[in-house]
């Protein structure tokens, strides 16, 4: 299990602390009320070190699993292959959050599994989000062959979604070793945006759009490690402005016009390579106010 120590979360806790002290996807869920941190070289007094009302989930505990069972995504775009199919599985798996994309019909599997991206909302009870709050996590590809790339596959931090996750705004990094700004305000579970097919797409289908708010750039950045190696992403939201770090290095700065307050979580999945299995190590979540 690899609970990899924060530095920068230092500063976070110092600063707030001393201030203020029908196609979409069926699951089954299941949400978790243990509330832990990880604090650099500290073992034993996470629990007294969260500000109020913060939440960490380590994926420990698979009977308090975010996230389990299989996904369903409806074919409706390959004339050969109309109907259901399993798409994704999820479980919480040596200590971590598991999605589990199978490998596509494209590649010899029994399903077509391009483009598969489930968003996750993390069970944070609240009635309504603060503005003013830090997301972290960390995950990896831990099927990528070491120093290759599983090409364009991508996962990030739902940063600011809606009540029933079907307007999602996210920050997400890829095997690529890229970036990006990404909303999808008419998402549905478990995702999907199969341009190879969109030719045979109603004409008014709009489901699963990407708009990009900061594009993927035709450059790399070497701060982003490739699978199997873990990533930690940072969020650090100022209402509508919103910090976006990758293993402590800040990568962007954006203000928004607008963003959605009910929930946040995680997401992540594959272009055209597959299978995919994506590692999440823990989330945590820090209100400021």
């Amino acid at each position: 299990m690899n609970k990899k120590a924060i530095i920068g979360l230092i500063f976070v806790f110092l600063i707030f602390t001393n201030v203020s002290s029908a196609i979409g996807g069926t699951v089954e869920t299941a949400t978790s009320n243990d509330f832990e941190v990880y604090l650099p070289l500290i073992a034993t007094s996470w629990r007294s070190n969260l500000p109020q009302g913060a939440y960490i989930e380590d994926f420990d505990n698979p009977q308090e699993c975010w996230i389990l069972g299989d996904a369903l995504r409806y074919n409706f775009w390959d004339s050969k292959h109309i109907g259901w199919e399993v798409v994704a599985n999820f479980n919480c798996v040596d200590g971590e959050l598991q999605f589990y994309i199978p490998l596509t019909r494209h590649g010899g599997g029994d399903v077509d599994t391009w483009f598969v991206w489930p968003a996750v909302a993390a069970p944070i009870s609240h009635e309504e989000l603060p503005t003013t709050y830090t997301l972290e996590v960390s995950a990896a590809f831990v099927n990528s062959p070491l120093g290759e790339r599983l090409w364009c596959a991508h996962w990030g931090i739902v940063f600011a979604a809606n009540e029933d996750m079907t307007d999602l705004f996210t920050f997400q990094i890829n095997e690529n070793q890229s970036r990006a700004i990404i909303r999808y305000p008419s998402y549905q579970f478990p995702g999907n945006n199969n341009i190879r097919y969109q030719l045979n797409y109603p004409p008014d289908y709009d489901t699963n759009r990407e708009v990009l708010i900061e594009a993927w750039p035709d450059y790399d950045y070497p701060i982003i490690n490739i699978g199997p190696e873990y990533n930690t992403i940072r969020v650090e939201r100022r209402g509508n402005i919103v910090d976006f770090y990758v293993n402590d290095e800040l990568m962007l700065t954006h203000e928004f016009d607008y963003l959605p307050n009910d929930n946040v979580g995680v997401i992540g999945g594959s272009w055209e390579v597959t299978p995919i299995d994506l590692r999440f190590d823990y989330f945590l979540y820090i209100p400021h106010e």
